[in-house]
């Protein structure tokens, strides 16, 4: 389980803070550090694939938009959209789709 850093770690070896991003006063980021445990299978990963793997879980769940995610990631938007396909995550829903199906009706586009 990941922790705050400021916190007491149990290991004796843990791993290096990894830096998040999350929305601040508006558009600014504001960094927030976290420690993960020191567990084999992420002993291999590089910091910038965890940073993309917890931008991707975050916009999933609806908590940060693309380019937020994105942002928070330290990728491109367009390498985020990537990422997001590799892992099977809709970025365009269908909830989405019907909205904008909506508006052109709305609009009398055809």
């Amino acid at each position: 389980m990941a922790g705050l850093a400021g916190g007491e770690s149990k290991s004796k070896n843990p791993r290096p803070m990894l830096l998040f991003a999350h929305l601040h006063g508006g558009l600014r980021l504001r960094w927030m550090k976290i420690t993960l445990p020191d567990l084999p299978a992420l002993r291999d990963k590089a910091e910038g694939d965890i940073l993309l793997d917890l931008a991707c879980s975050a916009y999933a769940a609806g908590h940060l938009s693309r380019q937020l995610a994105a942002n928070a990631a330290r990728v491109s938007r367009r390498d985020f959209d990537e990422a997001l396909y590799l892992r099977r995550i809709p970025s365009y829903t269908e909830e989405m789709q019907e909205k904008d199906l909506e508006t052109l009706r709305s609009l009398d586009v055809r």
